[in-house]
C-alpha cells in the first residue's frame, strides 16, 4: 500500500505531519508492506491557490498511485472524494512524527 503524509518538510520518516491536509506544502509517500519505505516527496503546487486545492491534491495523489492518506482532520467533501477514488482515511494528531504516524496505522 502507498500512503501519502501531509508534511512540513522532506525529512522522510522523521518529519512531522503537517498541521492540514490540502494546503500541506510536501506530502511524503511511504510504501507499506511489512517494511515501511520513503519513495517520493512531492512538493504540493496547489498549497497556495485560493479556492479547490483539496480535490486537486487529491487528484494528484491518486495519480501518484496512492491507496490511502494520514491526516489531522479532513473535510466531509474530501471524505467522499476519497471514497470516490478508493483512497482510505487515516486519522493521527499535527506535528506527529511520520514514523509514529505510520505505527499507528499499520498496527
Amino acid at each position: 500500500m502507498i500512503l501519502a503524509i501531509p508534511t512540513r518538510d522532506r525529512k522522510g520518516l522523521n518529519d512531522v505531519l503537517s498541521d492540514v491536509f490540502a494546503r500541506s506544502k510536501f506530502f511524503t509517500l511511504v510504501k507499506v508492506n511489512g517494511e515501511k519505505e520513503v519513495i517520493k516527496f512531492i512538493e504540493n503546487p496547489y498549497s497556495e491557490l485560493k479556492y479547490g486545492v483539496g480535490p486537486l491534491v487529491l487528484k494528484m495523489l491518486k495519480d501518484e498511485g496512492v491507496e490511502a492518506v494520514v491526516v489531522p482532520e479532513i473535510g466531509e467533501g474530501l471524505k467522499q472524494l476519497a471514497e470516490e477514488f478508493g483512497i482510505k482515511i487515516f486519522y493521527s494528531s499535527a506535528g506527529v512524527k511520520v514514523a509514529k504516524a505510520l505505527e499507528l496505522v499499520t498496527a
